[in-house]
């Protein structure tokens, strides 16, 4: 379970720098698209461990 409560902080983690990266440029699809899908796996990781508590 920590594991998977640290690979779900990564998700948001990679999100964060994802958006950073593409920060500079006002529509960067080469960063935007991965950090939406590291933040809804985020999400879905969240969800999961509420329903597992």
């Amino acid at each position: 379970m920590k594991w998977f409560m640290f690979c779900v902080a990564m998700n948001f983690i990679a999100a964060i720098v994802l958006i950073g990266a593409g920060a500079t440029e006002l529509n960067n699809l080469g960063t935007s698209v991965p950090a939406l899908l590291c933040v809804a796996a985020g999400i879905c990781g969240l969800i999961e461990i509420r329903k597992n508590k």
